[in-house]
């Protein structure tokens, strides 16, 4: 995860964005998270916010093994807040990810996602790049908070990330 990344999600949550519990999908990068030096576990922690990881493989810090693109395992309206980043690209099916991420978030509930624009093949399971109107068509049903380019296109590390609350039917105000 881009530090940028890191660093807005902890300012978030020392504003009390985050709401609990958070779950992370597709995070199960543990072993990558402690090499960077960061644990989001700790990280939601200090806030009192549970967090939840699900990935698709069992492995150190995976709470839920289930494909992202279903979340059979997970029930609606279950979740307050969840992460999604750097995965969209590994998934056949990106658009089914963002559609379960909007089935158990609860109303009300925030998103971050993130994905890559201009960014090298990194695994055999690297399907997919998008761009800002991609990810604007992808989170269409969520209401925008947020949405912001990282990086340098010249320096193929360009991503975007957006962070979205559930709609809840009231008038919400996007930042607590």
């Amino acid at each position: 995860m881009r530090p940028e990344y890191i660093d807005r999600i902890k300012l978030l949550g020392s504003e009390g964005f985050w709401q609990t519990p958070l779950l992370d999908v597709g995070g199960g990068v543990w072993q990558y998270q402690k090499n960077q030096n960061y644990d989001m576990r700790d990280i939601v922690g200090r806030w009192g916010v549970d967090y939840i990881c699900l990935d698709i493989e069992p492995g150190t810090g995976i709470d839920i093994v289930d494909d992202a693109t279903e979340m059979v395992k997970v029930p609606s309206n279950n979740f307050g807040s969840i992460i999604c980043t750097e995965m969209l690209e590994h998934c056949e099916n990106p658009w089914k990810v963002v559609a379960q991420c909007m089935r158990v978030l609860k109303p009300g509930g925030v998103i971050f996602l993130s994905a890559p624009f201009v960014y090298p093949v990194h695994s055999p399971t690297d399907y997919w790049r998008f761009t800002d109107q991609g990810v604007r068509l992808l989170m269409k049903d969520f209401e925008k908070i947020e949405m912001k380019e990282l990086g340098s296109v010249l320096a193929n590390n360009h991503e975007i990330y957006f962070i979205g609350r559930k709609k809840d039917g009231k008038d919400n105000n996007p930042m607590p």
